[in-house]
């Protein structure tokens, strides 16, 4: 039994309860991204001017909250564009856009 549903009646004040909470209103779903789509909506940013060169990056939680691929997606599409020489990781962990001049990442 699952009580937190609208068309439970045992449970006195569940309908009202439940359309006060803002944890149980309905939760907008996003189309899921792979993580090649991740790397070509970052290329396209760098390439648009949106990220230049010593830009911050965006955390692979970031990137999932940002666009609604799951983190691990997000973390394959970092690891390709460090790999690519896109980005890089600095001393700190934070990832910084590292792109030359006239070079577009594929």
């Amino acid at each position: 039994m699952n009580p937190f549903t609208a068309t439970n009646f045992r449970l006195p004040g569940i309908r009202s309860f439940i359309t006060r909470c803002s944890m149980f209103q309905q939760v907008e779903t996003r189309k899921s991204h792979s993580s090649s789509e991740l790397v070509a909506f970052a290329n396209e940013a760098v390439r648009t001017g949106h990220f230049r060169n010593g830009d911050r990056f965006p955390t692979p939680d970031e990137i999932s909250k940002l666009t609604g691929a799951s983190v691990v997606e997000s973390l394959d599409a970092v690891t390709i564009l460090i790999k690519e020489g896109a980005i890089r990781q600095l001393p700190s962990g934070q990832l910084s856009i590292l792109s030359q001049p006239g070079r577009v990442c594929l």
